[in-house]
């Protein structure tokens, strides 16, 4: 059955990584829209940004992940701590 994929608009490199996760454990979509992070958001919260490749290829970050790093202070800057949950 054919399927689509896409994300939010502003999606940061983290649900672009989501996204990547169910890209290579299924077949392909029909059609594919995200990974846009670095051109829609102000900041994003890895680094680098993730973006598909030329021709749409997705391309890993070195050491084969398909995430880049999340940048601590990047949490610290944009993020606030709510609960801690035992």
């Amino acid at each position: 059955m054919p399927w689509v994929l896409g994300c939010m608009v502003g999606e940061s490199s983290i649900l672009s990584t989501a996204q990547r996760a169910l890209l290579a454990a299924g077949p392909p979509p029909a059609m594919l829209e995200g990974n846009y992070g670095k051109f829609l958001l102000k900041d994003d919260l890895a680094a680098p940004s993730l973006r598909f490749g030329y021709g749409g290829r997705v391309v890993t970050t070195p050491g084969g992940r398909f995430s880049p790093p999340v940048l601590p202070e990047k949490i610290t800057r944009y993020g606030r701590w709510i609960a801690t949950l035992d």
